[in-house]
């Protein structure tokens, strides 16, 4: 996977972002690789050397993770054991849904807003979930048939 320049923040961004009181910010690694493939040498510098650097930037702690791309095979028991040992509370995926009282710390779902949406995107997720996956696989299918047909024209 290759990521463009701009795929990373930098220190100005971070401590521009920090000083929002509506923002928190929280860690993500270093380097941004697949957690699951690395060595747990890599493991352990990603996790904690990305957070001690944010602690730095922006003087706050730095308390919640983010897997990087998120999916079930991009993390796991050992990858959430490195992001518990590297000092965050809780950890989110990609995996769609709610949290409720019975989720996993290190497990949290949370569900995307696809930027056309907007804040009524975020307000219709926030009171109904299935209403905003079934607009986001309608939207994602009508710019696939879309491409499929502008070809032909």
């Amino acid at each position: 996977v290759s990521l463009p320049s701009n795929a990373f923040a930098d220190r100005a961004l971070v401590t521009q972002a920090s000083s929002s009181p509506w923002i928190s910010i929280g860690g993500h690694t270093t380097t941004h690789p697949n957690l699951a493939s690395v060595s747990p040498e890599r493991l352990e510098y990603e996790t904690k050397r990305g957070r001690k650097q944010l602690q730095e930037w922006t003087g706050d702690s730095v308390n919640w993770f983010a897997y990087p791309y998120g999916g079930e095979t991009t993390y796991n028991t050992e990858v959430q054991r490195a992001v518990n040992e590297a000092g965050f509370g809780g950890a989110v995926t990609t995996t769609r849904g709610y949290v409720t009282g019975g989720s996993d710390l290190f497990e949290l779902p949370r569900f995307m807003v696809p930027s056309w949406a907007g804040m009524a995107g975020f307000k219709a997720g926030i009171l109904a979930l299935n209403e905003v996956d079934w607009l986001s696989r309608k939207a994602d299918w009508l710019i696939r048939w879309s491409r499929k047909f502008l070809r032909f024209i």
